[in-house]
C-alpha cells in the first residue's frame, strides 16, 4: 500500500533530489521517473533479507518453530540423548511428526545423529 502510494505521488510530481523530496509541480511531460520508487522498493527486499538471516543464523531459531517442534526440542535439551520412540512417549507427539521435527533440527544444525536404523538415537549439539 505504501508503495502504491508512493509510486503514485512520483507519477503526479517529481522528486526532487537535491531536496530529497517531491517538488509539487505536476510534470510537464509523459516521461514518469520510477527510480524513487525503485529505491523504495529495493530497500524494502534489503531490509527484510536482513531481518530473515538474523533470524535463522542468530540462535533465536526457536521462533521460528512450532508448538510440537519446540516440545521435541525442549525434550532432547532435558536428557543426554534420546530414541525416537522415547520422545514420542515423552512429548505425545506422533510419529511422523518426531520424525519431521528431528530432519528438521538436524538440518538446522541444532542436534546431531547417533547411529543409524533401529539404534538411532539423536542429541543435541
Amino acid at each position: 500500500y505504501v508503495a502504491l502510494r508512493k509510486t503514485q505521488i512520483t507519477l503526479r510530481f517529481p522528486f526532487d533530489r537535491t531536496q530529497g523530496k517531491h517538488s509539487g509541480q505536476a510534470f510537464k511531460s509523459e516521461k514518469a521517473d520510477i527510480m524513487p520508487w525503485l529505491t523504495f522498493f529495493l530497500n524494502i527486499i534489503f531490509d527484510q533479507s536482513k531481518q530473515a538471516v538474523d533470524l535463522l543464523t542468530a540462535d533465536n531459531v526457536e521462533k521460528t518453530l512450532s508448538g510440537k517442534q519446540l516440545a521435541v526440542l525442549e525434550y532432547l535439551q532435558a536428557v543426554k540423548e534420546a530414541t525416537p520412540g522415547e520422545i514420542t512417549k515423552k512429548t505425545k507427539v506422533a510419529r511422523p511428526t518426531v520424525n519431521q521435527v528431528l530432519d528438521k533440527l538436524l538440518n538446522l544444525k541444532k542436534i546431531e545423529r547417533i547411529g543409524m536404523g533401529r539404534s538411532t538415537r539423536y542429541r543435541i549439539l
